[in-house]
């Protein structure tokens, strides 16, 4: 889990030489009796290189060949704030991927749980973008400039995930969105492994 999955941003800026960096999520004490990390690395976007990820154990380490920033801390939180079952939860509803609506142009009616069970993140298309006045969010991947309008994303007020997804038919590409509390939006796009 990290930032962009847990309906998170950040905004930050520098001052005297020092960048400080204020981050939102969903809450993590339901998390502290699994070890939680706070990671900075000198990529913009997530970027799974930067660490070394022991399944068994789940403990995070610095990849120590990664060319760049990539520091790791303990969140010296509670352990006994944490509760496995709403972490348990709170995973599953992240998790759960809709079915776009029918009423969404240009939607595709494949599968698109099956879809995303064959696809993988693209690091670099992760993108946090503020809609405008009119409510249209613009982004950019692959060189190409794109819009969406925000209502035909989101509910009114709606935080997290959207229900709905565009894909691409030809690529397989799936663009996916997710909005948190602020009202930022953050573009996804998967592609087909």
């Amino acid at each position: 889990m990290n930032i962009i999955t847990m309906n998170g941003g950040y905004s930050d800026f520098v001052k005297d030489g020092i960048m400080y960096r204020i981050v939102e999520c969903d809450g993590l004490e339901i998390f502290a009796d699994r070890g939680l990390y706070l990671g900075v690395i000198s990529n913009p976007f997530y970027d799974i290189k930067a660490y070394d990820y022991d399944l068994e154990t789940g403990e995070i380490i610095p990849n120590v060949d990664y060319e760049g920033v990539n520091i790791l801390f303990d969140l010296p939180i509670d352990p006994l704030k944490g509760d496995f079952d709403k972490a348990e939860n709170y995973l599953q509803s992240l998790f759960a991927y809709h079915t776009p609506s029918q009423e969404t142009e240009d939607m595709n009616p494949m599968d698109i749980e099956s879809l995303l069970e064959k696809s993988e993140l693209i690091p670099e298309s992760v993108q946090e973008v503020i809609p405008d006045e009119s409510g249209i969010i613009k982004y950019q991947f692959d060189g190409h400039k794109l819009e969406t309008e925000l209502s035909k994303l989101f509910e009114e007020g709606q935080t997290g995930f959207s229900d709905n997804y565009y894909i691409d038919e030809y690529t397989k590409n799936i663009l996916a969105f997710s909005r948190n509390k602020s009202g930022v939006v953050t573009v996804m796009i998967y592609r087909e492994k």
